[in-house]
C-alpha cells in the first residue's frame, strides 16, 4: 500500500507514522501504486498551495491504482472540506480526518459503502461505530518505528 503524503513537513511525519501503525497490523508497504490492494493519500488543506497539492496528489493515486484497489484520503483536506470533497471525488472511496487514522486499516480490511457523517461537519467517520465511542477514540499511540515514504533528497 503506497502512503502519499503532502510537502508539510507535519504531514509527512503523520504519514510516517501511519506507516508504521499499517506496517504493525501486517500491511505491507507498496512503493509501486500501481501494485498496492489500498492507496492513502494524507493531505494537508493549512495554505491554499497545500490544499492545491494535496487535489493534485488525491487525482494522481485515483489514475495510477489498479483496478479494484481501494483509495483512501485522509488529513485536514478531509477534516475542513468534507461534504465539499465526499462530492468533488467519487473516485475516493473512504474519507477519514484527523482524528481518524486510526481506522485505515479497518476501512481496508471491511470496505463499505461511501459516508458522511452528518453530525460530525467535517469529518467523515466510520459508520458502523457507535456515535459516542467514535468521538471519544483516543488518538492512536505511536509506540513503533515510523516508516519513510519519501526518498530523501539533499540539494
Amino acid at each position: 500500500m503506497p502512503l502519499s503524503p503532502s510537502a508539510a513537513p507535519k504531514t509527512r511525519t503523520t504519514t510516517e507514522n501511519l506507516a508504521g501503525l499499517l506496517k504493525k497490523q501486517g500491511f505491507r508497504i507498496e512503493r509501486d501504486p500501481s501494485q498496492a490492494d489500498a492507496l492513502v493519500v494524507h493531505t494537508c488543506s493549512f495554505i491554499e498551495a497545500a490544499k492545491k497539492e494535496s487535489v493534485h496528489a488525491i487525482l494522481d493515486a485515483a489514475k495510477g491504482k489498479k483496478t479494484g484497489a481501494k483509495l483512501i484520503v485522509t488529513g485536514c483536506l478531509v477534516q475542513q472540506h468534507g461534504k465539499d470533497i465526499l462530492d468533488e471525488f467519487p473516485e475516493v472511496d473512504a474519507f477519514l480526518g484527523t482524528g481518524q487514522l486510526a481506522q485505515v486499516a479497518d476501512v481496508i480490511n471491511k470496505p463499505r459503502a461511501r459516508f458522511l457523517d452528518k453530525s460530525n461537519p467535517g469529518g467523515l467517520v466510520d459508520p458502523d461505530a457507535r456515535a459516542s465511542e467514535a468521538r471519544k477514540e483516543p488518538p492512536p499511540t505511536f509506540d513503533f518505528p515510523r516508516v519513510a515514504v519519501t526518498r530523501v533528497r539533499f540539494a
